[in-house]
């Protein structure tokens, strides 16, 4: 976890001559609402993107033809439009991965980055190499994580022996623990004050009580993403598990790349939508014609009645979608007029009880002012019924507003805007579209000097036979406002003998 704070209850997110701070999970900022269309968009280019040699055959017309029918049949979401979308992002997604070993998906306003390749084999047995001392402990020392079932077993966590406000010492003025003499700094600081939340910061957010201690990290050299630990990381000792120490600094190098492509800059997402809407379409639209205003007659005595009547008896008797499905919390008033909800039987007369009920209106000499307009009324009243029955709302297409092309730009443009003016053309005029324009992020640049603040997980799994199945964890953010982190990096180093295990995302909206 990359934590950008300078100390304790000090708030440092932002950088002199950038744009501003990098935002964080907890209450920072929020994004567009994704259609359904583009969430399913994404959820493929994912799945394609786990299969082997995807980034080479992404290229080949006949296997993704192939993808594309196995997509369609699954989730009527994939239409052609959106297949062909998703084959252009992936060709220029596996030009990317080829150079780096990585992919960006889910990419929206946030992002996610993931790649197989990433750490080397050797590496990964460095890693496994360094943890094995730890899983090697008798059983009363080892740490299982409240409501795991003792099944998830901490070897290396932030909240044992945390920072706590009011007691713990922390070196204030500067300096640093040293790792090659760590009592040397015993007694040494002040008392961390007790800090409460900005009062713009929900204090559900912020612990008055804790906070979890990072590492210091620093870059090496002039360029590049080697990094070193300069102080010791929380619950691990660096005269012990030195060997560990450095393992971890490499993947502390090898996470900044990703973390530059992840990072969220102030309220400035990574990438607009892909597909862009304020508001919705129906399919069939309710006719004019049905309109109260253009109704023509108001009476069933009129000259215009006879040929309305025909017009209003051929609406009704479409059969409802094959969806449709009445909802007891969504009645409208309207809707609940035993004679505008006529049985949906085919042997019923269609418009029978509201015939019987037109001609009522009429007989009806004590409201004979009125007579007319409530005429009219239940006219519209029972097509506006039946419409609600009929119609359906259509998934917008990528590409209607913005291609492809003007996307990768940052160009978003409204299928349907605020106002409710639909947009169907893709005109490239610059003035009607906003920018938002992309931004690349570099903290090995921006934090040369300075530093990085990283916050060390160690974690496994542990399987038997009396508890051969894992639930998995719970949804959550990591840490609370007080540690700041901004971006969060996971490695699974060791799977041995177990079932498919994914990882969900969420981002604030």
């Amino acid at each position: 976890m990359f934590d950008e704070q300078c100390q304790p209850g000090k708030d440092a997110y932002s950088h002199p001559g950038q744009s501003g701070p990098f935002s964080h999970g907890i209450n920072g900022w929020c994004a567009h609402i994704l259609t359904v269309r583009e969430r399913a968009m994404m959820r493929l280019m994912d799945a394609i993107t786990d299969k082997p040699n995807w980034q080479v055959k992404i290229f080949d017309d006949d296997i993704t033809s192939k993808w594309f029918a196995e997509a369609s049949a699954i989730d009527e979401l994939i239409s052609q439009k959106a297949w062909d979308w998703c084959v252009e992002e992936l060709r220029d997604k596996a030009a990317a991965f080829e150079a780096t070993g990585a992919v960006l998906v889910y990419d929206t306003a946030s992002r996610c980055v993931k790649g197989d390749n990433v750490v080397s084999a050797e590496l990964t047995d460095e890693l496994k190499a360094g943890v094995a001392p730890l899983l090697n402990v008798p059983e009363k020392q080892k740490d299982y994580h409240p409501g795991s079932n003792d099944q998830v077993l901490n070897l290396v966590h932030p909240s044992l022996f945390a920072l706590r406000y009011g007691i713990t010492r922390v070196l204030s003025q500067g300096g640093r623990v040293d790792l090659n003499d760590l009592l040397a700094s015993t007694g040494l600081g002040e008392v961390a004050p007790i800090v409460g939340a900005d009062r713009n910061i929900d204090g559900r957010f912020w612990s008055s009580f804790f906070q979890w201690l990072p590492s210091e990290v620093e870059f090496k050299g002039d360029t590049g993403t080697d990094v070193q630990i300069t102080s010791y990381i929380n619950n691990l000792h660096p005269e012990k598990h030195k060997d560990l120490y450095h393992t971890i600094e490499k993947l502390i190098g090898l996470s900044v790349p990703l973390f530059n492509q992840a990072l969220v800059r102030s309220h400035s997402g990574r990438a607009p939508p892909r597909i862009l809407t304020y508001g919705a379409s129906t399919e069939p639209e309710f006719p004019d014609w049905a309109e109260y205003t253009n109704l023509e007659a108001r009476s069933v005595n009129d000259a215009a009645f006879p040929e309305l009547w025909e017009r209003v008896k051929a609406y009704l008797s479409q059969p409802d979608r094959a969806d449709f499905e009445r909802d007891p919390d969504e009645i409208d008033e309207d809707d609940s007029d035993e004679e505008v909800n006529w049985p949906a039987n085919p042997e019923t007369v269609p418009g029978t009880l509201l015939l019987a009920r037109l001609k009522a209106i009429v007989e009806d000499d004590s409201h004979a002012s009125r007579n007319g307009y409530q005429f009219k009324s239940a006219i519209s009243e029972a097509l506006t019924a039946k419409w609600k029955r009929i119609r359906h709302f259509p998934h917008p297409e990528p590409g209607t507003s913005t291609t492809y092309e003007q996307w990768k730009q940052g160009s978003k443009k409204p299928i349907i805007n605020s106002s409710n003016i639909e947009v169907t053309t893709t005109d490239t005029e610059e003035t009607e579209f906003t920018k938002q324009k992309p931004y690349d992020v570099a903290i090995e640049k921006e934090f040369r000097d300075r530093g990085l603040q990283v916050i060390v997980k160690l974690s496994s799994i542990e399987l038997t036979p009396e508890k051969p199945n894992y639930a998995g964890g719970s949804w959550h953010v990591e840490g609370m406002k007080n540690e700041h982190i901004v971006a969060t990096a996971i490695y699974y180093y060791d799977v041995e003998n177990v079932t498919e295990s994914r990882l969900s995302f969420r981002q604030e909206l």
